[in-house]
């Protein structure tokens, strides 16, 4: 028999009818883990009550809020394309209950915890597939819980993302099963929701039909042609459907329709890329535990043996496969890109930890299959990798971008030692998958490293915004002049390097006061690289600032005074809210300097 095919799967008629009775069947378990989950990701919430990753999470606040309460989707009082909608769109439910930016910011988070939860759902209904009821449910709550939850405690597209990446996967898998057109319009909806949530969807159909054309290769050895025509024929709406959208998507904007993601399609030398696609492969690798990810490298070698495992179980591990090197090579470029600031980038990567973990119970289930040429090759691969780790990615703190690498970073000591532990922890965990038939242990390794990675992703957040004065007094101007108020953020300092001790203020006033609409600055951009006014500072004090809206009143963050009304003072920071002369144009002169 081959491996998958028994032990309480789904086969033969069953199949097309099988995937939503599997879930209505465990629906008060799967109710009990998602419910679980959300509560655990609000306590881990607890300790963070405002932002802490500049500027990603300002951005899709703003947005959030210029949905919310007029319609549209704007930074600082300008039109914002090329960021995803869906996230914001969801977080506007949130802007609308809040009674204030603070109490929306705290839905916001409880809403973080529910979506990012019901991953669960999907995870199951593709776990329960391959795998016993038990092990299912084990899956689901795994995925519910991976260490990346401690992103739920802040406003970031990854939680709307990793519900709809394995939504689409699952999708996905029920297509490769019956490649109707119908089936397959779906897996387009649900790439094109992720996409609009995320760019970095723009690999998941490539890399869907990648795997159906090997599928169809691996199913037919002796007839290979035959099968590749007529697995691009079965896939002919697919593949309508990317030409038409990559055609749409250049006549509308080329390179801007990726936002973010346009580094994607730079051209790169290849030796970096290959160096950085290894050393995120080193980052998941140690994210989950070693263990999981050397079971489903003997599952691709497994996948390619046309009776060695059941064809549902193939689907599911060449698709991970496809989806994984889709995923890994945007990863690769973005640590290759200036963006990628010399680190790994786990963050946009682990959303294929469900689909390893099946694979990997899958494998369990299966009896430990450890054919000698793969597993040796697997075991001798995992054990090296954590060598391709740049010392860039050691040395500085990865924090949320790589929570794997964060427990070797606060240890302390020295970059070459930390590799050389990471390379002991690979080699002794595959060790134990080289030769232990104990099931628990392997189990128990992989439990180990998510929950240590876990431990240590929250510490690093609840650091992140243990201090901070700025933040003490958050709706200080929307308590003063009202949340409808237009009022704008001045940066007056002209000296170089003034803005680094203060910029934390104007995200402080601008993130938790819906009155702050634009921010203008005298020294050029702030850190966060969000778009800004040009402030000029002329010598005998005036101010002048275009703003695509008439301000009544400024906030000032730095120890410049206004000859203007003061409405009110922050205590913490001392900055200081004025009150403009509505009939001055800024063009003109916006306010004036007091002389010192």
């Amino acid at each position: 028999m081959a491996l998958g095919a028994g032990r309480g799967r789904v086969n033969g008629k069953a199949e097309a009818a099988g995937w939503g009775r599997l879930v209505v069947g465990a629906w008060p378990r799967l109710a009990a883990v998602v419910a679980g989950c959300s509560l655990v990701h609000g306590l881990l919430a607890l300790p963070i009550r405002r932002p802490h990753i500049f500027g990603d999470e300002l951005i899709y606040w703003e947005l959030s809020r210029g949905f919310a309460w007029t319609g549209h989707f704007t930074v600082r009082g300008g039109a914002a394309p090329r960021y995803g909608v869906v996230y914001p769109a969801l977080l506007a439910v949130a802007q609308r209950i809040g009674h204030d930016q603070a109490a929306a910011y705290a839905i916001a988070q409880g809403l973080n915890a529910v979506v990012f939860s019901l991953t669960a759902v999907p995870a199951y209904a593709i776990a329960s597939r391959v795998l016993t009821q038990r092990h299912a449910l084990l899956v689901a709550a795994l995925t519910a819980i991976v260490p990346s939850c401690v992103l739920t405690g802040a406003i970031m597209t990854e939680n709307a993302f990793y519900p709809l990446f394995v939504t689409s996967a699952l999708l996905m898998m029920r297509a490769l099963e019956r490649p109707s057109a119908p089936r397959q319009m779906l897996v387009v909806l649900a790439v094109l929701l992720t996409f609009l949530t995320r760019p970095q969807a723009v690999v998941l159909l490539p890399s869907y039909l990648l795997a159906a054309i090997l599928l169809a290769v691996i199913a037919s050895p002796g007839r290979r042609l035959p099968a590749l025509r007529q697995a691009l024929r079965q896939h002919a709406p697919t593949f309508g459907v990317l030409i038409l959208g990559s055609i749409a998507a250049l006549a509308r904007g080329g390179l801007s329709a990726l936002g973010p993601y346009h580094v994607l399609v730079t051209s790169y030398r290849v030796k970096p890329l290959a160096r950085w696609g290894l050393a995120n492969l080193a980052d998941i690798e140690l994210y989950l535990g070693v263990i999981p990810l050397a079971a489903f490298g003997v599952m691709v070698a497994l996948a390619f043996r046309k009776a060695a495992i059941s064809a549902e179980l193939r689907r599911l591990v060449i698709l991970t496969a496809c989806l994984g090197l889709g995923l890994l090579a945007t990863v690769a470029v973005l640590s290759a890109s200036p963006y990628g600031l010399g680190r790994t980038h786990e963050r946009n990567l682990f959303y294929l930890a469900p689909l390893v973990l099946i694979c990997f119970f899958a494998w369990i289930e299966a009896g430990l299959p450890r054919p000698r040429g793969a597993s040796l090759t697997v075991a001798v691969v995992l054990s090296l990798l954590p060598l391709t780790i740049p010392l860039s990615a050691i040395v500085t703190s990865s924090g949320e971008d790589g929570l794997a690498l964060v427990a070797w970073q606060d240890h302390g000591v020295m970059p070459g030692r930390t590799m050389k532990e990471m390379v002991v922890v690979a080699v002794l965990a595959t060790a134990v998958f080289l030769v232990s038939r104990r099931t628990t242990l392997m189990i128990g390794i992989a439990l180990a490293a998510l929950s240590i990675v876990l431990f240590v992703g929250e510490r690093h957040a609840v650091r992140g915004v243990s201090t901070g004065a700025a933040w003490r007094d958050k709706g200080w101007i929307d308590r003063a002049v009202g949340p409808d108020a237009q009022v704008v953020a001045l940066w007056t300092a002209t000296t170089p390097g003034a803005q680094g001790s203060r910029t934390t203020n104007v995200w402080a006033d601008e993130f938790f006061n819906q009155s702050v609409r634009d921010v203008a600055s005298a020294n050029g951009r702030l850190p966060d690289g969000l778009p800004i006014e040009r402030l000029r500072v002329r010598a005998d004090g005036c101010l002048q600032a275009r703003f695509p809206f008439r301000p009544g009143y400024a906030v000032v963050e730095t120890t410049a005074k206004l000859t203007a009304p003061v409405v009110a003072v922050n205590q913490w920071t001392r900055s200081v809210l004025y009150r403009l002369d509505p009939r001055a144009p800024g063009r003109t002169c916006l306010a004036r300097m007091q002389r010192r």
